[in-house]
């Protein structure tokens, strides 16, 4: 198998190098920085984890995601994404494209007027329509894998 080096250890870099060494890649990922640094784009308490684009390339993405963020959960030993529910609310037309393809993937969810929205949680006080999903959430990004407790990936350096 190929030796690949996989330049960037935030997020997106990090899965990538941990994809590749699933399937048998030997992988250098490198990093300029230290654990838990503030210089990348995915630092902060948290990141939102959503299905509902309105390009139903994304929402086959984001779904086809969700099951990678439990094999995460269970070989670092912790909860890292905590499903919550989401409503958005919008211009009509932006809320039913964003239902239209949420429905179009199989996944759940309720398109409501004004006056249901106090259905799908607490009242933000928006007079527009809504889409409610039941599966989006939040990342807790802040506290970092640290080397020494990061579980073993095959072929990784």
């Amino acid at each position: 198998m190929p030796h690949v080096v996989v330049v960037g250890g935030g997020v997106m870099g990090s899965a990538t190098a941990w994809q590749l060494a699933t399937r048998g890649f030997a992988v250098t990922l490198l990093e300029r920085s230290g654990p838990g640094h503030t210089e990348g784009s995915s630092h902060g308490s948290s990141r939102i984890f959503r299905l509902a684009y309105a390009d139903p390339f994304y929402v086959s993405l984001a779904s086809w995601a969700l099951p990678l963020w439990r094999v995460l959960e269970r070989e670092s030993g912790r909860r890292v994404l905590t499903l919550t529910g989401a409503v958005d609310h919008g211009p009509r037309a932006v809320v039913e494209e964003l239902y239209t393809e949420l429905r179009s993937a199989g996944r759940a969810a309720r398109l409501l007027d004004p006056d249901q929205r106090g259905s799908a949680g607490p009242d933000c006080g928006s007079t527009l329509p809504c889409c409610s999903m039941p599966l989006p959430g939040g990342c807790t990004p802040t506290r970092p894998f640290s080397p020494s407790r990061r579980p073993p990936l095959p072929g990784a350096r």
